[in-house]
Parts: C-alpha cells; sequence; structure tokens
C-alpha cells in the first residue's frame, strides 16, 4: 500500500488550515468556524470569526500526521490507512506502511516561509534583582530534525556555553555554519537592556529545515537562559504558528549557587536542566506562592511564503547522517549538540593519528 513516505505528494493530502480545524472552514476559506452549523462565520456571528492565521494558538487545533488523511490512523496511531476499513494498515497488506515522520523529514509544507521570532521579556514576579538583569541577544536556528541546538538532559556545546555564561553569539553561530546542510538560517535579534521588554527578528524554514531553536541569557547570571528548542512550525502541509512560555533553565557550566555568584566551573559539565521552584542552585526565580516563574514568552508568527522550493537544500535526513537504526534520532554527536559534521570529525581523527608520526620523521 502507498503511505506517506513513499511519495514527496502523498495521495491522500494532510489536512491544514481552516480545513483541519474541528468544524471546518467557513465560506470565505478561510475562517474557521467555531461550532457545528458554521456558529461564528461571518453571518451567522456579530463578532469577527477568527481565523488560523490571527491567532497563535487557536481554539480548535489542526489535525495533521495520519489523524489528517482522508482515511484516518491505523492502530498503530502512527501509519495511515490508504482506503476504508482500515486498507493499507499493518495486518491489512503484506507490505509494511512507513509513517508520516518518514517524509520530508515530517512535513510536507511547501515553499520557503518567512516567520517573525519575538522574545517578549515579562518578569515582573518575583521582583528581579536589584542589579539591573538583562537580556543577551537571541540566537538561534531553523534546522532539520538531525540537529540539537539545545534540549533537556544534554550537554552544552562550546557555543551554548559561550551564550549562557556570558551572552557570546560567534560559537554558536560558527556551530551553524559546521551543520550547512541540517541548518537553514541564523536568528539572531537585538539585546533587552531591562528585566522586561521584547526583541523580534525574522528567518527562513523550508520543508527540510521546519524547526526552530532560540536561547537567550539572563544576564548576569552564572549560566542561566530561556529559549525554545525545536518547535515544530510545520503542520502536514501547511506552516503553523507557534507561542510558548519560557522558563529558566541552567547550562550546566557554571556552579555558581545564586545570581551574584562570581565563575565557578562546573567540572565535569553537567547535563542542561530546567531550574524549578525545588532547586537548590537558587530561589530569585521563585514565586511568593512556591512555584517557578516563567519569565515571558517565545513567539513565532508566520509573515509569507514564497511558492515553489528552487534552492533548497534537502539535507537527506529522513534518515539522519551516522544513524543506521532509527528514522529522525539525533546521533550521539548530533544530540550532544556539540556542532560538528561527520566530515570534521573523520578529519579530527587522521589529524590525530598522522601529527605524531609526522613531527618524529
Amino acid at each position: 500500500p502507498a503511505t506517506v513516505a513513499d511519495t514527496i505528494a502523498p495521495t491522500t493530502a494532510l489536512i491544514g488550515g481552516c480545513a483541519g480545524t474541528q468544524y471546518g472552514c467557513c465560506s470565505d476559506g478561510r475562517s474557521y468556524a467555531t461550532g457545528p452549523n458554521m456558529l461564528g462565520c461571518p453571518g451567522t456571528s456579530s463578532a469577527s470569526p477568527a481565523t488560523v492565521a490571527d491567532t497563535i494558538a487557536p481554539t480548535t487545533a489542526l489535525i495533521g500526521g495520519c489523524a489528517g488523511t482522508q482515511y484516518g490512523c491505523c492502530s498503530d496511531n502512527r501509519s495511515y490507512a490508504t482506503g476504508p476499513n482500515m486498507l493499507g494498515c499493518p495486518g491489512t497488506s503484506s507490505a509494511s506502511p512507513a509513517t508520516v515522520a518518514d517524509t520530508n523529514c515530517g512535513c510536507s509544507a511547501g515553499g520557503t516561509a518567512v516567520y517573525r521570532m519575538t522574545f517578549n521579556a515579562v518578569w515582573s514576579d518575583p521582583t528581579p534583582p536589584s542589579n539591573s538583569p538583562h537580556w543577551s541577544r537571541p540566537i538561534g536556528t531553523s534546522h532539520s530534525p538531525c540537529y540539537t541546538m539545545w534540549k533537556n538532559g544534554i550537554l552544552s556545546s562550546p557555543g551554548m556555553k559561550s551564550m549562557a555564561e556570558v551572552g557570546g553569539t560567534s560559537l554558536l553561530s560558527q556551530e551553524f555554519r559546521n551543520q550547512s546542510t541540517q541548518v537553514r538560517a541564523t536568528i539572531l535579534s537585538s539585546r533587552i537592556g531591562t528585566a522586561s521588554g521584547s526583541s523580534s527578528t525574522t528567518f527562513q524554514v523550508d520543508r527540510y529545515h521546519y524547526l526552530a531553536s532560540v536561547a537567550t541569557m539572563i544576564a548576569p547570571s552564572p549560566d542561566w537562559f530561556v529559549g525554545a528548542s525545536s518547535v515544530n512550525l510545520c503542520q502536514g502541509n501547511a506552516w503553523k504558528n507557534s507561542s510558548m512560555l519560557v522558563y529558566p533553565w541552567d547550562a550546566g557550566t557554571d556552579s555558581g549557587a545564586d545570581w551574584n555568584s562570581g565563575n565557578v566551573a562546573t567540572s565535569p559539565p553537567e547535563p542542561i536542566a530546567r531550574i524549578t521552584a525545588t532547586s537548590a542552585r537558587t530561589t530569585v526565580f521563585r514565586k511568593a506562592t512556591g512555584a517557578t516563574a516563567s519569565l515571558g514568552t517565545i513567539q513565532f508568527q508566520l509573515i509569507s511564503v514564497t511558492p515553489g522550493d528552487s534552492g533548497i537544500v534537502n539535507p537527506q535526513c529522513t534518515r539522519c547522517p551516522g544513524d543506521t537504526t532509527a528514522t529522525n534520532a539525533p546521533t550521539a554527536g548530533q544530540g550532544s549538540g556539540s556542532g560538528r559534521s561527520a566530515a570534521v570529525e573523520s578529519f579530527a581523527i587522521l589529524l590525530a593519528v598522522l601529527l605524531p608520526m609526522f613531527l618524529l620523521a
């Protein structure tokens, strides 16, 4: 049977936009109904109907993956049926179906999409420290599933260490360049010189590089930051907006116990971890209620889409480089956020072998 992975344009198209919401499109083909019988559409309500493009988080969620195909999911909730009565699903055909995640790295949206990333810093509860807290330049990238800038539980790369400790951006930018096939664009915005404020910039994504990651230092902390990791901006064959609250993270590279601590290198480095209300490291983010304060929001808003795939580089990430066991699973080097390509790793090994021989000759 045909599956989503068998073709760039699956025979059963994924549903996106207003057509993928719970109650479908209004008669204008763009707004979405908020209830049965065109509820909330023009002419049926005095209120202007919401549209998928108007809101970061529509109240009726878009349908993606196998759930958005014509005949729905198979029993594994990942493969999709090619006809009624689970036709083409495991157990009804001798062929093993592939999955939505296998196609175009998991995204079927066309063209090059331009997004605006906005970091809204909102630090008021608890009251910020008195020594002029501020934010470094938010930096990030749009990338494929085969690249990881940062995430919970992995060690910080040199670039992430520099960003979290001193607000540096040059090392992370170099790491992005080292992953030129897996990375599409650098996201770099202006610093915020106060505890609360806003900073935004635009960047591009495509169907191979449809994830976005970004981070900014909470200054002048030891190694604390906020950010977003591998945010999916694609829903089946459509681009979508995304918004999230941000919370403090510890990069695991400096052991300073509190806001005003001096530089105390963590040896060995520790994995990236959330700073929670029970963290022993600091109380500066603890609200009177005992909960950890959110420090604002990061929003990704779709601005425009240019049709066509001219100039888009396919990183062949239906199977990540060096991975022979799983689809779209980061390899050990990429998962650690090291930012080093396989070619660089190979060259380093060769140099380590040949250099001593040359010196002794």
